[in-house]
């Protein structure tokens, strides 16, 4: 016969059981009915997690999707309108993005890839497996409020921006500190002064040659970009020399590519990064060649 100790402790057991049932239902349901669209990240990290699961877990499948690293992370999707989803990611790698395409096996009708020197990035492979774990991929997309955009500190995020954060008049403004400027580009100067290593740097080109072919086998048609960065870096011997050896290793020709505008002046915060009025611009120069790209790419399919 059970004691009464027993059965206080599977008493305790249940109550708690259905209290944390009780709180998972009613969290659920404020994040479905208050953040449809989920919280704000909280660190670049967190930032891409959230933008991957956005991209794996979303009912709409994008047309175009970019990959690449901070600096296409700033071509906003809004900027591009319907069909767009921007894969990049911060701090990470062009070949990040292509392996969550390859493994997500959805089929955007075009992959805009980016390709500068941080092509020499690898694909970060622990993010990757964390993505695709099985069991919680099962159940973030049955269960939304699992996913990354929809934890507390994601929701709290959003609350305290949407009453202290930036609007999108004041980002646009486009403020940049001078001092802080010039002493970033100094670095990045100084950088692009020194060639990167040929032998590791063909290897990338390889690698990278490598995942382009993988979305080919999948049908998926490729785009070549570089966004634009400070004129002074564009005319130096380190980038000068890595678009030599990109349009050796994906000529023209065999290899799509857009977006190039090395002659015109785009303004960045820090010599490489679009402040938001130069990413507006140059996400429309960038769509308008890529919907050029769409009609040529139709007429030889017809």
């Amino acid at each position: 016969m059970p004691s009464f100790t027993s059965n206080s402790k599977m008493g305790f057991v249940l109550l708690a059981t259905l209290a944390a049932v009780t709180f998972i239902a009613v969290y659920a349901a404020v994040i479905g009915i208050y953040f449809p669209l989920g919280g704000d990240a909280t660190n670049h990290w967190q930032g891409n997690v959230v933008n991957a699961q956005d991209y794996l877990f979303s009912k709409d499948e994008p047309e175009i999707v970019i990959v690449g690293s901070s600096r296409s992370y700033l071509l906003n999707k809004e900027y591009f309108g319907e069909g767009y989803f921007n894969l990049a990611m911060v701090g990470g790698s062009t070949l990040t993005g292509i392996e969550i395409i390859v493994r997500s096996k959805r089929h955007p009708k075009i992959v805009l890839v980016e390709v500068n020197d941080k092509i020499m990035r690898p694909a970060d492979n622990k993010f990757i497996d964390r993505l695709f774990t099985p069991v919680m991929y099962q159940l973030s997309t049955k269960l939304p409020f699992l996913q990354e955009k929809n934890q507390p500190a994601c929701i709290f995020s959003k609350i305290i921006k949407s009453h202290f954060g930036f609007s999108r008049k004041e980002r646009i403004a486009d403020r940049v500190n001078t001092k802080v400027y010039e002493s970033n580009l100094k670095m990045h100067l100084n950088d692009a002064a020194v060639l990167p290593d040929q032998l590791k740097f063909d290897q990338s080109l390889n690698t990278l040659g490598y995942a382009i072919d993988k979305l080919a086998l999948h049908g998926i048609p490729v785009v070549l970009f570089s966004p634009p960065i400070a004129m002074e870096l564009e005319r130096s011997r380190k980038y000068s020399y890595i678009r030599t050896r990109l349009h050796k290793r994906f000529p023209k020709g065999k290899y799509l590519w857009a977006g190039e505008v090395t002659d015109q002046e785009f303004q960045t915060n820090d010599g490489i990064h679009l402040v938001e009025t130069s990413a507006v611009l140059y996400s429309h120069i960038l769509q308008y060649e890529v919907k050029k790209l769409q009609k040529g790419m139709g007429k030889t399919m017809n």
